[in-house]
């Protein structure tokens, strides 16, 4: 059995690299952004330093934006996943292209790809996986209150992002029909916690009431 790399001389992983360091907490900080979006380098690839026989950490395989906790992206990357992810439901629900679908939303396909591992390649075209993990915080209108939830699936935050068109269209109209399908649903947070979507119409009424800025609410969180 092939050994396992060390992640340095001194310290065979990370973890016990960063509870020893007397390095400050920025530059600890650092490296486990370098070791989080580049699984398996070394103390030395992390400060960017190679060893000889080691590759340079452009050279690595990159984790998927996506699969990165949600306090390790930046706003930028924060906003090409919103873009990927509405780049994915257009493929899936229109069955366009990658290269469609991501001009409409104005991101390159190789962002997409580097931003959203939701993707894998058929017979030389890109198409979209059925189903995709990727934690996102999400406005949820779920037991009578407005919440604020990290959900992971991705079929649940498309379910969220109905409800809230639903209860958009219902509240305008009064019409508690549109309502309807989304009556006993429930999303999963990434605790493994559900909830129940609200679909009362007079308090969904009274959520709004409580909201400030209520048009320029969104389900994702800022």
């Amino acid at each position: 059995m092939k050994e396992k790399k060390r992640f340095s001389r001194d310290f065979a992983t990370f973890e016990e690299w960063s509870a020893s360091t007397p390095a400050s907490a920025a530059y600890r900080e650092r490296v486990r952004m370098a070791v989080l979006r580049h699984p398996g380098i070394s103390l030395n690839q992390a400060r960017g330093h190679a060893g000889p026989r080691e590759k340079p950490l452009e050279k690595m395989p990159t984790t998927p934006i996506s699969h990165l906790p949600i306090e390790s992206r930046t706003p930028r990357e924060e906003q090409n996943l919103r873009k990927g992810r509405s780049v994915y439901w257009a493929m899936r629900n229109e069955g366009i292209s990658l290269e469609e679908a991501a001009n409409r939303y104005r991101i390159s396909p190789e962002t997409v790809l580097r931003t959203l591992g939701a993707f894998v390649k058929c017979k030389g075209r890109w198409q979209p996986k059925k189903s995709f993990s990727s934690p996102i915080q999400m406005r949820v209108v779920a037991e009578a209150e407005d919440r604020i939830l990290i959900i992971s699936s991705s079929e649940d935050a498309s379910l969220i992002g109905k409800h809230h068109n639903a209860i958009k269209m219902a509240t305008q109209t009064g019409d508690d029909n549109l309502l309807n399908s989304f009556r006993g649903k429930k999303v999963r947070d990434e605790s493994g916690r559900l909830w129940e979507l609200e679909t009362d119409l007079e308090t969904l009424y009274a959520i709004q009431e409580r909201r400030e800025n209520e048009e320029f609410y969104s389900i994702y969180r800022e």
